[in-house]
């Protein structure tokens, strides 16, 4: 879906995409080789590859990854994020759903210096990482996924335009996913809630 093979620098910024539907026998979403862009706020879901990467394949490349969402992303390696001579550094980051069929359900690194920050990793299959990585902090690592409040129209990790049309449907009703606040009915209080958690949760 995203190719960066010229040379592109950390000011190429590619904000807020959701990046889908990409297939390839490397780097299914994003595929990046010899060039060093700046992803922010990306959602890269539902991408496959045959061999390396379904969701991100990097190679020689020093990518950064500020707030972005790998989720249901598949390969044979590195599901999420393959990573090859590279030294990318992702921040505040997560991976949820994403299955490899041999290793790196979440990321597979080889050789390089991949450095992550403050990630998010949950039910990444066969296993979370593969390979060295620099811990920068503030790890979370869980087998199941924990449930996302107000994760209501694709339940997805992301709380969006989706959700809240999911919930105006449901707004009245006494359904208890949509009850954000617990007060008994859908309404305003369950709308703002929704809004302060805007993003990826």
């Amino acid at each position: 879906v995203v190719v960066c093979t010229g040379y592109e620098t950390a000011d190429t910024i590619i904000n807020g995409f959701t990046i889908t539907g990409g297939a390839s026998s490397w780097g299914g979403g994003i595929f990046c080789r010899k060039s060093s862009p700046t992803f922010t706020n990306c959602i890269i879901t539902d991408n496959m590859a045959a061999e390396r990467g379904g969701g991100t394949y990097l190679h020689l490349a020093d990518p950064t990854f500020n707030g972005c969402t790998w989720t249901s992303n598949i390969s044979d390696t590195g599901a999420g994020l393959y990573s090859a001579l590279s030294y990318p550094v992702l921040t505040g980051c997560s991976f949820a759903d994403n299955s490899a069929f041999i290793s790196g359900g979440a990321i597979y690194a080889v050789l390089g210096g991949l450095t992550i920050a403050d990630p998010d990793l949950c039910h990444n299959l066969p296993d979370r990482i593969r390979g060295d990585w620099t811990d920068a902090g503030g790890n979370s690592m869980l087998d199941e996924c924990e449930v996302c409040s107000g994760d209501l129209g694709t339940v997805d990790g992301v709380i969006d335009q989706l959700d809240v049309l999911a919930l105006l449907e449901l707004w009245g009703t006494d359904d208890e996913a949509a009850d954000i606040d617990g007060d008994g009915v859908v309404g305003i209080g369950d709308l703002l809630t929704m809004l302060t958690s805007w993003g990826p949760c």
